[in-house]
């Protein structure tokens, strides 16, 4: 049987099941060694928490159907769709999504000098800078 939450935070597993909601002590959603798997491949912990998030969605897609059995109900598709948009939330907080890298774009008089540079080949446009008089 697969080791599921422990309630460790000293450990990089328990770590990351919490980030992802896989914190069922007896019925782990994905086995241990699946985490380990991508913490050996030098995942950091938020990108094996993603991998990870994607094989549960992925799971909960495969049971995306209504079923009934005795007088248990279960929706799947409810489940699949609010995981989804937790999983999407999270991302777009930035907790989960590594540093980006802002460049602060190219200046006009790099523009004009490209533009005054007669071996660049581009299509021809109706406007350029000396219609702005730069």
């Amino acid at each position: 049987m697969a080791q599921g939450f422990t309630d460790n935070p000293l450990d990089q597993i328990d770590r990351i099941r919490l980030k992802i909601g896989d914190i069922d002590p007896d019925l782990p959603l994905v086995n241990s060694q699946w985490y380990q798997y991508y913490i050996n491949m030098g995942y950091s912990e938020n990108m094996v928490a993603l991998e990870i998030a994607r094989k549960i969605l992925v799971h909960y897609a495969n049971e995306g159907s209504r079923q009934r059995v005795d007088q248990v109900e279960t929706y799947g598709k409810e489940r699949f769709d609010s995981y989804l948009k937790w999983l999407k939330d999270l991302v777009n907080s930035g907790l989960m999504s590594p540093a980006i890298p802002y460049a602060g774009g190219i200046s006009v008089s790099d523009m004009v000098d490209n533009d005054s540079n007669l071996d660049n080949v581009r299509p021809f446009r109706p406007y350029n800078h000396e219609d702005y008089g730069l």
